[in-house]
């Protein structure tokens, strides 16, 4: 049986750069909206999406080239 494996893009370091400062940004204003928040259900939710930014954001530094 085969298995059906999702497509990898091929990004250049450029790109890893993009999405890493994407992630950054997330990273700083997440923490505000999670202030801002009043429903436990969103907080909750947006603490996940933080973790998340976190995880990518270890996953990608090499690829990113790290901190400029």
């Amino acid at each position: 049986m085969e298995t059906a494996q999702a497509a990898v893009p091929v990004l250049g370091r450029e790109d890893w750069a993009l999405i890493r400062d994407l992630l950054e940004n997330a990273h700083r204003t997440l923490p505000i909206e999670i202030r801002h928040t009043d429903s436990r259900a969103m907080r909750e939710h947006l603490r996940h999406r933080l973790d998340a930014v976190e995880r990518l954001l270890e996953q990608i530094q090499p690829l990113a080239g790290g901190a400029e």
